[in-house]
């Protein structure tokens, strides 16, 4: 939540500006979980679940593999 209103940087990875993977790939990494700075690259790490199974900190994907974010619960 610490990085509500950072503005969208197209290939940005880092507080002064994100894209989605990247903002996924730079929380990860704040826990020591590397991966990589792409949604395509991201969906193949860990193991699917059904929604109704999600967990805060499991990873959402939207637009096919276009578009990925970090589920927080409800």
């Amino acid at each position: 939540m610490q990085y509500l209103g950072v503005p969208y940087q197209w290939a940005g990875a880092s507080p002064s500006g994100f894209d989605c993977s990247g903002f996924v790939m730079y929380v990860f990494a704040q826990v020591g979980v590397s991966l990589p700075h792409s949604s395509g690259a991201q969906y193949g790490y860990g193991v699917g679940v059904s929604q109704s199974e999600l967990q805060p900190g499991d990873l959402v994907f939207f637009d096919g593999l276009g578009h990925v974010g970090i589920y927080i619960g409800g």
